[in-house]
């Protein structure tokens, strides 16, 4: 059995409870038990029924069954939303798996480089054998873990990993677009605290992704894709230009999302 608090209902709806007041009510009593997975709520069965009797009383049954109508399509597009960010996510840590090992490739062949020249004090023979002696094993690996491989192309994994995650994100900012319009049209921000701050740190999360400057081996591959005829595709090339603006919806993209939510919000709106 749910455990509820106290809130003098009945005494509030004798005094003249607004239909706003309802309505925030009835979202917040909904949002504690989903919470709370039924354990917790704030109104007894009997404040509900005194809720919805004093609405039917004054006439205020269609506007509360018509939001809560938008409710029930914002707890679906709350699913999406945590779909959408767990599969940006795992998007994510495979990109950055592979990063770090180009990263930790370069910097070890740097290392060896600096070691050889230093060993054979500068004699270019000497460290050309050196190179041949000990570099061979990170030459094997050259297509897989560096930024370009002997062919002169971007490293396929690291291009199709990164237009993944970026993918990833477009998609969650589409269907966070999607809750957005949604509490617009319905004029109610029916949003509980916990799923306000799991949005923010969301947001945080994916932005600190966007802020690829972080990254020094980014600049490395945005200056060879800029000024040598390193091959990349266009995509990978716009996105390593600005991630920010390739996942931003665009006019068009929002105009469509509108219309998809009309679509949904008109059947819902519909249905008995």
């Amino acid at each position: 059995m749910a455990k509820h608090r106290h809130l003098d209902i009945k005494k509030r709806l004798a005094k003249g409870m607004s239909l706003k007041d309802k309505i925030k009510i009835l979202f917040a009593d909904s949002n504690k038990r989903i919470d709370t997975a039924g354990i917790e709520s704030l109104l007894t069965a009997e404040d509900q029924e005194a809720i919805w009797e004093d609405a039917k009383k004054n006439n205020q049954l269609e506007e509360i069954r018509r939001l809560c109508k938008f409710f029930d399509l914002a707890i679906l597009i709350h699913r999406d939303i945590d779909t959408a960010y767990f599969n940006f996510k795992l998007a994510e840590q495979k990109f950055y798996s592979l990063l770090i090992a180009i990263i930790i490739t370069e910097e070890g062949k740097n290392v060896f480089e600096k070691i050889f020249s230093e060993v054979a004090e500068g004699n270019t023979k000497k460290i050309k054998e050196l190179k041949e002696k000990y570099l061979t094993q990170f030459q094997l690996f050259e297509d897989f873990f560096y930024w370009s491989g002997s062919d002169n192309k971007i490293n396929k994994d690291l291009e199709d990993n990164l237009i993944e995650m970026l993918k990833g994100i477009k998609k969650y900012k589409r269907i966070r677009y999607y809750l957005d319009y949604l509490i617009k049209v319905a004029g109610v921000d029916f949003l509980n605290d916990s799923f306000k701050q799991e949005l923010k740190d969301n947001e945080k999360e994916i932005n600190l992704c966007l802020d690829y400057d972080q990254f020094s081996i980014f600049k490395t591959i945005k200056k060879h894709c800029v000024k040598t005829k390193v091959k990349a595709s266009k995509e990978f090339y716009n996105i390593l230009m600005d991630m920010q603006k390739e996942t931003k919806l665009t006019p068009q993209e929002q105009k469509q999302a509108r219309a998809i939510m009309d679509y949904f919000i008109n059947r819902i709106l519909n249905l008995n």
